[in-house]
């Protein structure tokens, strides 16, 4: 199971189907993934213009994802799915972490905290409008992934050259 090598996934996924234990740690893995990324705040109102916005941008990604991958005419969607969506995802949320944590701390040094400044809906709208541009963000690098695989998969017989790869 890869973490943050895009390449050498990429280069297994051409090869050939991934087992199907990986393929169960991989979608357990981007389940948790997700899990902890999408949690709504108690805050949130059910008829928040997000309760629809994260599913729809899921449904889209995913068949964005799917077309990238060659549409009807690609190989073991899911299997690679799940594999590059859980490297880019944890990709993503390393970078979003330091970016998060780099936003706090200078919010914080401009206004101070007192607790009630992350109650504002302009902050509570912005986290929104940032976690859905995350989200878009994770849905088109595995577009670009899937892509390549499909490519690779479609144009060789099995040895996958690593720099034909994007990170």
């Amino acid at each position: 199971m890869e973490f943050f090598r895009l390449k050498r996934l990429n280069a297994t996924l051409v090869r050939g189907p991934l087992p199907a234990l990986d393929t169960a740690k991989y979608l357990g893995a981007q389940g948790a993934l997700w899990s902890l990324i999408v949690i709504p705040s108690p805050a949130d109102a059910p008829t928040d213009w997000t309760f629809l916005g994260y599913p729809a941008l899921s449904l889209l990604g995913v068949y964005y994802c799917y077309r990238r991958h060659g549409g009807a005419s690609g190989e073991r969607f899911a299997e690679r799915y799940l594999a590059i969506g859980w490297v880019v995802g944890l990709r993503v949320a390393a970078m979003l972490t330091l970016l998060a944590m780099l936003g706090l701390a200078g919010f914080i040094a401009a206004r101070g905290f007192d607790g009630s400044s992350l109650d504002n809906p302009a902050v509570t709208h912005a986290l929104d409008v940032g976690m859905l541009g995350a989200i878009a963000i994770v849905y088109w690098r595995m577009g670009v992934q899937l892509a390549a695989v499909h490519r690779a998969s479609r144009d060789s017989d099995g040895q996958v050259p690593s720099e034909r790869f994007r990170s």
